[in-house]
């Protein structure tokens, strides 16, 4: 096993501390960190495929050098791989929680992952992190007296976390972490593919949306799909993940695994909002197009989508839905104009948008304020999801919800896209497209192929499989 010098340094730095600290102390929690004095050529997600230790968590803020030159320039600024829990809250108690922080003095960062209806908030701070922040490497252990884990955490067909990790000591929990860091290569052994809903009700679906919108009842629906991918044997979310990440940029990158047979993955290009202090940076991100390796077809092909007007349309009313909810929480809203939003297949047109809130405003006001946008959903969202609810043929459960990173200076959550979840020997993968009065269904279906190429082409390759075959 090959073990990083400088990871063996912040477990032996974070040990020495833990040995310091007053046994009189009345914190419930003391965060502890170490600087490693070596940046480990690590992936992330590669990392935590070796560890023991569940539930696994994994975070990366998006780079943003992949969009039109007007809106380049940020960088991704934290990576996080997270092991075991300090502390969790669900339901109500995560909103609370989510709540309370704003405004408060507290220093930690908190991770936030909730549904498409919102029925299901978690909120978690990891016992163990590892770091990437600006190019440096830290290890941090946030110590508890006991961490009582078990059937804290709820997720569709979750494993209960074993009673030993919850009882282990900090010292313990960080002699247990592995320096092996290389990731193994991917194993899986396709059988079969079952789309929800089919080519053929796909097309009756997106025919009854339109006669929905050409009856005025409303102007837009995302219809979604889910596509399950059956393996002859056990995948596991984080190694999977770890392949993924290769293929994809300009992206927010979330992972959450529960046990070994169970996880969800989110590469998900469309960030909810971004708050910084009293400063909110949103976006409209909507309308899509292909990629061409050829540089001034690609260009071209960029300029097509800004004129199309199928998805102008879209996007405006994207654009305007976001507007009418940011009047409740901001007087001062700026806004940058249309560009494009680049990614590795596909592009998309883009609007940022940025205001100033009115005092008091907190996280959980403008989660419940901004989500579902009609992005996701449809406008108006209330008649649009009533028509989901009737017509679509799978529970969205985490797709389409809701990620992210939060703390009391600053908070990043994202929109759960190109999304994957792992039970057992199935991948489900899911994707949306959405449909206004000139969408064309055949046109609409081959986006949905197009927002999972990337894990559908990891399965190619593993069982040099030509494309996987849908299942009309």
């Amino acid at each position: 096993m090959r073990f990083s010098p400088g990871l063996k340094a912040g477990i032996a730095s974070l040990k020495s501390q833990l040995l310091q600290r007053s046994p009189d102390s009345n914190e419930a929690m003391q965060t502890i960190t170490a600087i490693l004095p070596e940046t480990p050529e690590v992936s992330l997600p590669g990392w935590l495929y070796r560890q023991q230790v569940y539930p696994k968590l994994y975070w990366s803020s998006r780079i943003d050098e992949s969009a039109s030159d007007e809106f380049r320039g940020e960088t991704r600024d934290v990576e996080v791989a997270g092991l075991g829990v300090a502390m969790v809250r669900t339901g109500d108690d995560a909103r609370a929680f989510l709540a309370s922080l704003a405004g408060s003095d507290c220093r930690k960062q908190y991770y936030w992952l909730s549904t498409f209806d919102n029925d299901t908030p978690v909120l978690i701070l990891p016992r163990i992190e590892l770091l990437k922040q600006q190019g440096h490497f830290l290890l941090r252990v946030n110590a508890v007296d006991r961490a009582n884990l078990s059937g804290a955490v709820h997720l569709p067909g979750y494993t209960p976390i074993p009673q030993w990790m919850a009882d282990l000591r900090d010292q313990d929990l960080l002699s247990l972490l592995s320096g092996q860091f290389d990731t193994p290569e991917l194993d899986i052994e396709y059988e079969r593919r079952i789309d929800q809903p089919n080519h053929e009700t796909w097309r009756e679906l997106v025919g009854q949306a339109k006669a929905c919108i050409s009856a005025r009842d409303f102007e837009k629906v995302v219809l979604a799909r889910e596509t399950r991918v059956f393996c002859a044997k056990q995948t596991d979310a984080m190694l999977l993940a770890a392949h993924w990440q290769q293929s994809v940029e300009s992206c927010y990158q979330f992972v959450f695994q529960t046990s070994s047979d169970n996880g969800f993955i989110s590469f998900s290009p469309e960030r909810l909002f971004r708050r910084t202090g009293c400063h909110l940076d949103t976006e409209a991100l909507a309308g899509t197009a292909m990629r061409s390796c050829d540089r001034d077809q690609d260009h071209e092909l960029g300029q097509q989508l800004l004129l199309d007007e199928k998805n102008t349309r879209e996007h405006r009313l994207v654009v305007e839905d976001i507007l009418e909810k940011l009047g409740g929480l901001s007087d001062a809203v700026s806004q940058s104009g249309r560009g494009l939003w680049k990614q590795k297949h596909i592009q998309h047109l883009i609007y940022p948008l940025r205001a100033k809130l009115h005092t008091g405003i907190d996280d959980h006001r403008i989660l419940a304020a901004l989500h579902p946008t009609a992005a996701i959903a449809g406008s108006p969202a209330r008649v649009a999801r009533d028509f989901l609810t009737l017509h679509e043929p799978f529970r969205r459960n985490w797709y389409a919800g809701t990620h992210g990173c939060v703390s009391a200076s600053k908070t990043e959550i994202a929109v759960s896209l190109r999304a994957a979840q792992i039970v057992k020997n199935e991948i489900k993968l899911f994707s949306g497209a959405g449909i206004v009065a000139q969408s064309d269904a055949d046109a609409e279906w081959s986006e949905l192929e197009q927002k999972i190429r990337a894990p559908l082409e990891l399965i190619h390759r593993c069982h040099a499989l030509s494309p996987i075959p849908s299942l009309a």
